[in-house]
Parts: C-alpha cells; sequence; structure tokens
C-alpha cells in the first residue's frame, strides 16, 4: 500500500488540509480525491465525539457509530498528533464484529475485509497513526492518487481549509452523495454519506464512479 504520510512536509505552496479521520465518510474522501496531494493535520487540537475517532457504518438496524476511545488526558486540548488510544476496551473486537455483522453479505466483503482487520488488530499507540493507516488503505483502493502529507506547525489561516467540515450535526443532511446500492436500502432507502467503508463493500472497483456529489 502506497504511504505518504511518513513526516513528510507538502511540496505544494497552497496544499487542501484536512482533519485526521478514522475511516473518513464518502464526503471527505471525494473533496479529498479533487487534490493531488492533501495535508492532514497533526497540529490541530483534537475535538472530541468528532470523525477524527468515529465512523458511521451502514447496520441491520440502521446508522452505527463506531467510536475509538482516547486516553483521559487525550481529551483536553492537545494538539491532534498527541492523542493517545485508550485500550481498557474491546473496542477493536467490537468494530471487527460490527464491520463484519453489517457487511459480511456484501458483495466485495471478503476483497476487503483481510486488510481492514488487520488494521484494526494492529495495537497503534497514536489515534492519528490509526487514522491515517485507515485513511490510506481508502485512498488506496477507492483508486485515489492523491498523496497524503503532514504538517509540523498549525496554521490557522488555510484558503483550502476542510478541518472544520463534517460535524455530527450535518454529516448526514449536508452532504448527498451520488446514489448507489447499499445493504438493507430495503428498510431505510438510500443513506447518504457514511463511512467509505460503505461504498467499498458494495461497488468494489467501481466505487470511484460513485465518489461524486448529487
Amino acid at each position: 500500500m502506497r504511504t505518504g504520510w511518513n513526516l513528510l512536509p507538502s511540496e505544494d505552496n497552497n496544499p487542501a488540509v484536512f482533519s485526521a479521520s478514522y475511516f473518513p465518510c464518502t464526503a471527505y474522501m471525494a473533496m479529498l480525491s479533487e487534490y493531488a496531494s492533501a495535508t492532514v493535520d497533526g497540529m490541530e487540537h483534537f475535538v472530541k465525539q468528532s470523525h477524527r475517532n468515529r465512523t458511521y457504518i451502514l447496520s441491520a438496524n440502521g446508522i452505527l457509530p463506531l467510536t475509538v476511545p482516547v486516553t483521559r488526558e487525550s481529551r483536553e486540548k492537545i494538539p491532534a498528533c498527541e492523542v493517545r488510544i485508550c485500550y481498557k476496551t474491546p473496542w477493536q473486537r467490537n468494530h471487527i464484529r460490527a464491520i463484519s455483522s453489517a457487511y459480511g453479505k456484501s458483495p466485495y466483503f471478503y476483497h476487503y475485509f483481510p486488510e481492514i482487520e488487520n488494521i484494526l488488530t494492529t495495537r497503534h499507540e497514536l489515534l492519528i497513526d490509526l487514522c491515517v493507516e485507515t485513511m490510506q488503505f481508502l485512498v488506496f483502493k477507492l483508486g485515489l492518487k492523491t498523496v497524503l502529507t503532514r504538517n509540523d506547525v498549525f496554521n490557522p489561516c488555510v484558503e483550502l481549509d476542510y478541518r472544520r467540515e463534517f460535524s455530527k450535526r450535518d454529516m448526514f443532511s449536508k452532504y448527498r452523495m451520488k446514489k448507489y446500492f447499499q445493504c438493507f436500502s430495503d428498510r431505510f432507502g438510500f443513506q447518504s454519506n457514511p463511512s467509505a467503508l460503505d461504498l467499498l463493500f458494495n461497488m468494489g472497483p467501481e466505487s470511484m464512479d460513485y465518489l461524486c456529489f448529487e
């Protein structure tokens, strides 16, 4: 798998800047796909209960949040690159089971799940390392050409700034994505903007054709 992280500074003088995200939503990946390179901000203040440590999948009971717990000291205002994952609960096993239950019958489940399981069973110390690995996985599997780099200094004034996108309040209402086949659509209809895992499991190699807005 291609890795563009590795503490590399961006060579672009005006790069798009994104927050790190745990198995990002389809809108995040669609925006990311518009750039040859993008900077992942490791120096922004960590925002609790956000896409930085939470993703949403579609289960038999509807939208299901999957949250990576962080240590107590990581809940304060510290740089995202310093946030540590808490392993006091079996969240890795729970996420693996939830993804397997939700997508076990999807067309491309067995094609992608082993790598996802490997990512989740790896014991990452820092949240940002886990997030970037999930982002790199989706970049590669969806067929994006975007190279991810990182910054070492926080910059509050950025022209192409996506760090405030994807809030919980408007995660599913603001971003209307192109429709594709989804498991459980017979129960809930099309659900726009879950984790891009949903698109990948259902559409496989054709995912890039649906990674766009209506």
